[in-house]
């Protein structure tokens, strides 16, 4: 069980590091902030509805994926190896849009995708793999 947490913890580890490295290069100039900020703003509109709906749905799915009767089933059939599988699929629904939330924060400038990653950041609390969690939900 050791082996599987460790890797839940590198994949936490490796998106918050993507988050940090997207904030350097923006923050240091690296990357022009604001780059397709050409006054499209129905594109702005369809892809902060997208991230939006996105980010409401996955936060309740992501914290009761174990509730469910199938991840049950898969947990208690393979064991370690399906709560490792599942607890991975459950830490990427969170972690996933909020990368995106986090580039296309600097993209647009607008600061709704912004919000959205740091309710995703302050999300990723209740699931960090820790061993007593790991072993509860085993």
């Amino acid at each position: 069980m050791n082996k599987y947490r460790s890797w839940l913890t590198t994949e936490l580890t490796v998106a918050v590091f993507i988050v940090l490295i997207v904030i350097g290069l923006y923050e240091t100039n690296i990357l022009l902030e604001g780059a397709l900020c050409n006054g499209n703003k129905e594109q702005e509109f369809i892809v902060t509805t997208i991230l939006q709906i996105l980010t409401i749905c996955n936060i309740p799915l992501a914290l009761r994926l174990f509730k469910f009767e199938a991840v049950k089933k898969v947990i208690s059939e393979k064991r370690e190896k399906g709560h490792f599988h599942m607890a991975s699929l459950r830490m990427s629904l969170l972690t996933v849009p909020m990368i995106a939330n986090i580039v296309c924060y600097y993209i647009y400038m607008n600061v709704a995708f912004l919000y959205l990653t740091i309710i995703l950041a302050i999300s990723l609390v209740f699931i960090i793999p820790t061993k007593d969690r790991c072993d509860s939900e085993l």
